[in-house]
């Protein structure tokens, strides 16, 4: 889940280099609402990720069978 924050950060900061570069204005309201969204999903991924439980610790009283 985290990686996929980071997918989400690296799209938005894409975007907001394209919305600052860009030329033409149809391009640039598609990039800054790409750049909105992502930063939305990357912060929304990030939370989820810090608030999720952690995985539970391995009881060492049960062992598989071989």
């Amino acid at each position: 889940m985290l990686a996929g924050a980071f997918v989400f950060l690296a799209i938005a900061i894409l975007m907001a280099i394209y919305r600052f570069i860009g030329t033409n204005p149809t391009f640039i309201l598609v990039a800054k609402i790409l750049l909105y969204l992502s930063l939305a999903a990357f912060l929304t991924l990030l939370i989820v990720h810090v608030l999720s439980s952690a995985p539970p610790t391995p009881d060492d009283k049960k062992t598989l069978p071989l």
